[in-house]
């Protein structure tokens, strides 16, 4: 979701699902515009929770994973949550904005995910 303008830009690629364009309305040639707009939003509304309902799973379940990955895996997750906050507070503009996130936000998911892992 982070990517979808720079995906389209440098490589013409378009991992936004079409039924999701058909039913929000949004044409490829808004996509190609970098056109944010409500119909876009409720994609990216849609793509966001289901990736969120899939963190969420993952919370509940990292311990699935071998313990030696258990950390990266987790933090890695709890990295890209945290893109999805950053993209709405950023009014949805995955165009022309490189989201990247500042070293004190990381060390500090990394930080939290030791001391849940820790307990």
């Amino acid at each position: 979701l982070r990517d979808i303008g720079e995906d389209y830009r440098n490589h013409q690629r378009i991992y936004i699902p079409e039924n999701l364009l058909v039913k929000y309305q949004y044409s490829t040639g808004e996509l190609s515009r970098g056109v944010i707009n409500p119909s876009f939003i409720s994609i990216w509304e849609e793509l966001a929770q289901k990736a969120e309902s899939e963190y969420d799973s993952f919370e509940t379940s990292y311990h699935l994973f071998d313990r030696d990955s258990q950390f990266q895996v987790l933090s890695a997750a709890r990295v890209y949550r945290s893109y999805l906050a950053q993209i709405r507070n950023k009014q949805y503009n995955c165009f022309k904005e490189k989201h990247a996130m500042i070293y004190d936000d990381v060390a500090d998911i990394l930080n939290n995910t030791r001391m849940d892992l820790a307990n």
